[in-house]
């Protein structure tokens, strides 16, 4: 099943895009999901390490949160 194009005519102009099928998921029983659910907990938490490690090699402090930066040049 391909996607679906749709074609409308917006303030004069003619956009097109696609529109995707529904995904039908299939799960296969030769796959033990827990164990790929273990390995990527891992993998998140091996690269938080990474990630730390790198930082800390160049004297740069981890940034934890999404918000606004901390203030790494100081004139205090």
């Amino acid at each position: 099943m391909h996607p679906k194009l749709s074609e409308d005519e917006i303030k004069g102009k003619l956009i097109t895009w696609l529109t995707p099928h529904p995904l039908q998921q299939v799960l296969i029983d030769d796959i033990d999901f827990n164990i790929m659910l273990n390995f990527l907990e891992f993998y998140e938490a091996l690269l938080v390490f990474v990630k730390c490690h790198l930082y800390h090699s160049i004297d740069v402090p981890l940034l934890r949160s999404v918000g606004r930066p901390p203030n790494i040049i100081s004139n205090q």
